[in-house]
């Protein structure tokens, strides 16, 4: 490769573009086949290399239009625009005009990206013009004639005035030959009157060819060079033109060399150097004339632009400082092309060059121009070299976006060393300029302070931070967007301002104090004007809304904006909404009462009472009415059928069963039905009744226990009374049983007049019933005012009427006042009675009136057996305990669960041990319900929720208690077991062994005797034994000695011999008592003895370890 210059940069020392790796700087040869503009761009080559020491790609393209240049120097094309923020391989390029198509492309492609893809950067110091031209020659002609024409001015062709055809060679001396014809280069748009391939003008048509003016324009491609133009201004201007189109430029030059005629052509151009051609002024440029293509005027002199890409400042600064200070004129333009032509002409051989022809190959190829282009930039440059030395920046002479650069410290510098150079200041920098010790001015790159940033390359100044961001350090590149709970509503700042206490901001970059709204848990106190902290059991969502009271619970407003937190009973009746607001149709505190008429939904709500409601009212005075009728009918059928009563007895036992299982469901209802509001999350809370010890009920088990309130005559009365009237309807409750019982009293007083009288045993023995069974239902109901529960608020409310406030106000001491008589009037004196009954019953039962007593009192005793008449006494007690339950642990409800297993364990434990009811069916159906309710608990116990620590703790203490007993409970029975196995004295001092029919009589006669006479305790099976498999372990284990009482039939009973065997293996002294008519057997008869017995009297022999050769062995000592 070829230098120019003689010091220039070696080229193994010159250097590539940063980006990517390392790239040429691309130089873009717009119009590479026109030498005018490939002689600046061969001068900056020349200079990027030789001087600044780039490596420069300056292929040659075939571009047909500056605006394709454009889309090249962005790096991509019109119909792929997604790559046009990638790296380009094109840089720069020459000669860019701006006409109207090509600022419309230009103008699309700078909206590709923030700030601009291209940078229009400088002019080329000159402008380009195109036109008619008149040779120097004829210019002189004219000047030096008598007429003293100018023919250089429009006004000089006005065949009106003046005769300009003079000058000029006719037409008719040109060979029109070699011209092409009109129909050769007319468009579809244009028309031409043409002779001899001539376009004659009005005034050359009209006074024939002596008077025309001949002018020429060549082919350019395919189409004639501006010959609309041409003809409008000869019109408009009164020329006497004839305009010939020759075939090529070559032809053009020829003819315009031999012949006087005028030429269109354009400037700079090296083709007619030589004829130092003129161009023909007119009327100064009108555009809106253009526009409307009325080409009278002058055409449109342009300004041939320098084009660099948007990133050259960051990669190549000093490249771009030299193209801004890049400057020709005309005349050097001119003076470069020629001078290269020739350079070129007289290398090849060429004595004179011809222009024309050169002209033609330029157009055709374009590759022998950059030759000549280079030897006419070269020999510029040497002649020149006191202009473009002012173009080549100084090393630490930095422009304003540079700043000073150490290569070897590799750092930035604040003042001019030895070896700096100039930068692109980095993001996070700006470029400031200033001027040192020496006057000069250069410039340096320095951090931006805090509250500032810059994000890009080449910054002449840093940018405030906006409002709602902040730079904390120097040097950022990107301002940081204030965090929630902050904001900042100045510009270029440092630091964030917080929000005021309990205050957040919903976004990130919050620009106003207004922004701040109360965060999550907090809310607006409008009394205080600030945000406070959420108050318990509230949903506070943040921002300017007022808390949430959270569902099941009831927020009253009190004076200074706090709140009074109240449970309800359910979450149904008090929402999650706006404190106070309660569910439709309720009212009150707490959201306790339905307005009167209305009746409590199972949503929740208070919906107007309907036939639903009333039954209760209905119900009850027809239940009085007919329960005589029903008596009547019950006795009478009693009486008469022994079997269809005991028929009925059987269904009665059953049916009062299942009523103390439902109240015992019942009582685990309220126990469950009225907790202390849970602290959960909306999404987590119940969607219905929460219950106390946290059991989250779910359908339809929860529906089923809800309508179990009538066993507890928890009765809502707001359909015939008015709200809170509780002492009203507490009465009423109480008053219940009594109403009942005066009208079926006076209902059987008014009977005894009747044909078939009813006697007062019955009546006795119903209402006996009826307390026996309800008395759990009556104790739930008596009690329900001493069941308190403590609120958020530090009160305490009734969980079934939860405006009721505990223990301070009025109508709490009155209902408590109430409760103490229905406590009198029932639970101690149906308890009373009972005990008092089963306490006399031995003494009654052995009096003359013991029959009319167990008549009397059958519904206490006739239920079970004789022997377990105490049995009702019992069950009576733990009916009340099931109702005391809910009462007396309101308060602890991580205990109700417990305490309620173990009562029905207890019961079920009892009830098993004893058999207590007269008939089978009885003991298994109280069998099945206990077992049910245990079951019950035991399935609801996974849903037990246990969320407030000190029910944890209390439940945890418990359970480690019960964990301590229980190995304890076990050790204690095994010593029990020990002990009583051990124990020195047996229970029984004689085992009479009988054959019943045999000596049945004789063995209770010699059990009298004794009893009279002695203290010895005898064992007679009739009389002590329950269980027949237990006989055999009386004998071994509980009895001194065995009579055994020899009759006929003796040896052959499989009891007899089990119970002597079982004496001799435990050694127990056997005492013969021999009767009449006992045969001792011989030896045949005891080989044979198991014949005697059937297989399973053998097997229950072989169960309790005796087999048949202990037997022989036995009967063997009898021989």
């Amino acid at each position: 490769m070829r230098s120019c210059l003689a010091d220039a940069v070696p080229i193994v020392e010159r250097r590539w573009l940063p980006s990517a790796g390392g790239i040429p700087l691309g130089l873009w040869n717009l119009y590479g086949s026109k030498m005018e503009l490939d002689t600046p761009s061969t001068i900056f080559k020349i200079l990027a290399e030789e001087v600044l020491g780039y490596h420069v790609n300056s292929d040659v393209q075939d571009v047909g239009t500056a605006a394709e240049a454009l889309w090249k120097l962005a790096g991509c094309s019109p119909s792929e625009t997604d790559s046009c923020h990638e790296q380009t391989d094109f840089h720069i390029t020459f000669g860019v005009t701006f006409n109207a198509n090509v600022s419309v492309e230009y103008d699309r492609v700078q909206r590709l990206q923030m700030g601009g893809l291209l940078e229009n950067l400088a002019s080329m110091g000159y402008l380009t013009r195109a036109g008619i031209y008149v040779t120097q020659a004829l210019l002189q002609s004219a000047e030096t004639s008598t007429s003293r024409s100018l023919l250089d001015d429009y006004r000089s062709y006005d065949a009106r005035y003046h005769q300009p055809q003079s000058f000029f060679d006719d037409v008719e001396s040109i060979d029109h030959s070699q011209l092409v014809p009109c129909a050769g280069w007319l468009t579809s748009s244009q028309a031409a009157l043409c002779e001899n391939n001539w376009w004659k003008a009005p005034t050359c048509r009209f006074k024939g060819n002596g008077s025309c003016v001949p002018c020429l324009t060549a082919t350019v491609g395919r189409t004639a060079y501006r010959v609309a133009e041409i003809m409008d201004k000869a019109v408009a201007h009164s020329m006497p033109i004839a305009l010939g189109v020759t075939r090529s430029v070559k032809d053009l030059h020829d003819l315009v060399a031999v012949h006087r005629t005028l030429f269109v052509f354009w400037e700079p151009d090296v083709t007619f150097l030589q004829l130092h051609p003129r161009r023909i002024s007119f009327p100064k440029h009108n555009p809106l004339l253009w526009l409307r293509g009325d080409y009278s005027t002058d055409s449109q002199a342009e300004d041939p632009r320098i084009v660099v890409s948007s990133d050259l400042m960051m990669h190549a600064p000093d490249v771009r400082e030299m193209l801004l200070k890049m400057k020709w004129s005309l005349a050097d333009i001119d003076a470069m092309m020629q001078d290269g032509v020739e350079t070129k002409a007289l290398a090849d051989g060429q004595i004179q060059p011809n222009f024309g022809e050169m002209l033609e190959v330029q157009l055709s190829s374009g590759n022998w121009i950059s030759g000549a282009a280079w030897e006419g930039a070269c020999n510029w440059l040497h002649t020149h070299e006191h202009i473009w030395r002012t173009w080549i920046p100084q090393a630490d002479s930095c422009l304003h976006g540079q700043g000073l650069f150490s290569v070897a410290d590799t750092q930035w510098l604040e003042r001019r060393q030895v070896g700096a150079v100039c930068r692109p200041c980095e993001p996070g920098y700006t470029s400031v300029m200033v001027t040192d010790e020496t006057g000069l001015d250069t410039a340096v790159c320095r951090l931006c302070s805090p509250g500032r940033k810059q994000s890009s390359f080449s910054a002449q100044s840093c940018a405030e931070c906006p409002a709602g961001t902040i730079s904390q350090s120097f040097g950022q590149t990107e301002c940081t967007k204030c965090p929630i709970g902050s904001f900042q509503n100045g510009t270029g700042r440092s630091e964030c301002i917080q929000c005021p206490e309990n205050m957040d901001t919903s976004i990130k970059g919050a620009t106003t104090e207004d922004a701040c709204i109360c965060s999550d848990n907090t809310y607006w106190q409008w009394e205080q004007q600030r945000c406070i902290g959420c108050p318990a059991d509230f949903i506070c969502n943040g921002s300017f809304m007022p808390p949430l009271q959270r569902a099941g619970t009831w927020a009253e407003a009190l004076e200074g904006g706090g709140y009074s937190i109240y449970y309800c009973r359910d979450v149904l009746r008090c929402p999650e909404a706006l404190p106070g607001s309660c569910a439709t149709g309720r009212t009150g505190r707490a959201c306790a009462d339905c307005f009167k008429g209305f009746a409590a939904a199972a949503d929740g709500s208070c919906q107007p009472c309907d036939a639903l409601q009333l039954w209760p009212f209905i119900l009850i005075p027809l239940v009085v009415i007919a329960v005589v009728p029903l008596l009547v009918f019950a006795g009478i059928v009693l009486s008469r059928a022994r079997k269809v009563a005991i028929s009925v007895f059987v269904v009665c036992l059953v049916f009062g069963q299942l009523v103390v299982c439902l109240q015992s469901l019942e009582a685990q209802l309220l126990s469950n039905t009225f907790p202390p509001y849970r602290r959960l999350p909306v999404s987590e809370a119940p969607t219905n009744a929460i219950y106390q010890f946290d059991i989250l009920w779910v359908d339809p088990a929860k529906a089923i226990l809800q309508s179990l309130s009538i066993f507890s005559f928890d009765i809502e009365f707001s359909c015939v009374l008015p709200p809170r009237n509780h002492l009203m309807e507490y009465t009423m409750q109480l008053l219940a049983y009594p109403v009942v019982l005066l009208g079926t009293f006076l209902v059987w007083s008014m009977a005894r007049f009747t044909r078939r009288r009813v006697s007062f045993t019955y009546f006795v023995n119903f209402h006996g019933i009826i307390l026996i069974a309800l008395l759990t239902a009556m104790s739930l109901s008596v009690l329900r005012p001493f069941q308190c529960r403590e609120n958020p608020n530090g009160t305490s409310t009734i969980v079934t009427k939860t405006d009721v406030i505990c223990w301070t106000t009025g109508e709490h001491i009155a209902l408590i006042l109430l409760a103490c008589v229905g406590i009198l009037a029932y639970p101690v004196a149906i308890l009373a009675a009972i005990s008092f009954l089963t306490w006399k019953y031995p003494i009654w039962l052995r009096s003359s009136s013991g029959l009319e007593v167990l008549e009397r009192y059958r519904f206490l005793f006739g239920r079970f057996r004789p022997e377990r008449y105490y049995y009702g006494l019992m069950l009576s007690f733990h009916n009340l305990v099931v109702a005391l339950i809910p009462a007396t642990l309101v308060s602890v409800p991580a205990l109700q669960v417990g305490i309620m297993g173990i009562v029905v364990c207890v019961k079920l434990t009892t009830q098993s041990l004893l058999w207590p009811w007269r008939v089978d069916v009885a003991n298994y159906n109280d069998m099945v319900l206990s077992a049910g309710l245990l079951m019950l608990l035991l399935l609801a116990s996974p849903l037990l929720n246990l969320n407030e620590q000190k029910a944890m703790e209390f439940v945890a203490v418990l359970l480690a208690c019960v964990m301590f007993l229980l190995p304890i409970a076990a050790l204690l029975a095994a010593s029990a077991a020990v002990c009583f196995r051990l124990r020195p004295q047996s229970k029984y001092s004689m085992f009479l062994c009988h054959h019943k029919a045999g000596a049945g009589a004789l063995c209770r006669f010699i059990k009298l005797i004794v009893h009279k006479y002695g203290r010895m305790n005898i064992f007679l099976d009739s009389d002590e034994l329950d269980d027949l498999s237990r006989i055999f372990e009386i004998v071994s284990s509980d009895t001194r000695c065995l009579v055994a009482v020899l009759t006929p039939d003796l040896l052959q009973r499989m009891w007899c011999a089990g119970e002597m065997t079982s004496a001799r293996k435990s050694g127990i002294p056997i005492i013969p008592l021999y009767c009449d008519g006992f045969a001792f057997p011989d030896a045949d008869c005891i080989n044979k003895i198991e014949s005697v017995w059937t297989e399973e009297q053998q097997y229950t022999l072989t169960s309790h370890g005796i087999s048949m050769e202990d037997i022989k062995a036995i009967l063997q000592g009898f021989l």
